[in-house]
């Protein structure tokens, strides 16, 4: 589970990358908002996709009651804000491992203790924080953003009617933003 905007989402396709590689023969399905739908569905980490609009409140309580029927064995909540943190036993999942985004601790509920809860670490290292706390030892996995073929020719068109060369790879650089990004 990630309840962030598009670049953490981003960010955190490697460490979903780096789980399937952990659990090779387990189903890996995430809960994320909505607005990362484009993203995560579909990404050869990712098996099922279940999306929310909101990230705390009723609508967080209510979703995670309600998959409590899919019988998790594991649960983790990457970055987590305190409502995910305080919530996931709503899951019932078997064991879960909890990291709140900004607790010096490791959160009472999680199953297994995080090494460096709190401290500041880069976004990637940041959700590596959960992948060791299950055992992983290995460097990082890159990241992977899927774009739709139709989409990358129409980028593609624009940008060369914008005046811009015909380079392979293109490298866009986006910012952080507090915002969700859209199309």
């Amino acid at each position: 589970i990630k309840l962030r905007a598009l670049g953490d989402t981003v960010i955190w396709t490697s460490a979903l990358a780096a789980l399937k590689k952990m659990y090779p023969g387990a189903r890996v399905e995430v809960l994320s908002l909505e607005s990362n739908r484009p993203l995560l569905e579909g990404h050869p980490a990712v098996d099922r996709f279940i999306g929310i609009k909101k990230r705390k409140g009723l609508t967080l309580f209510l979703k995670l009651f309600r998959l409590r029927r899919e019988r998790y064995g594991l649960a983790l909540a990457f970055h987590a804000n305190t409502s995910l943190a305080r919530s996931l036993f709503l899951l019932g999942a078997t064991e879960q491992v909890v990291h709140h985004h900004s607790w010096k601790f490791t959160p009472s509920n999680s199953d297994r203790a995080l090494a460096r809860p709190g401290q500041y670490q880069n976004a990637i290292e940041r959700d590596y924080e959960i992948l060791r706390a299950l055992g992983w030892e290995g460097v990082a996995l890159p990241t992977a953003l899927r774009v739709d073929p139709v989409v990358s020719q129409k980028v593609e068109a624009r940008l060369v009617q914008l005046g811009l060369p015909r380079v392979k790879p293109r490298l866009a650089i986006l910012l952080g933003a507090r915002e969700e990004l859209r199309r």
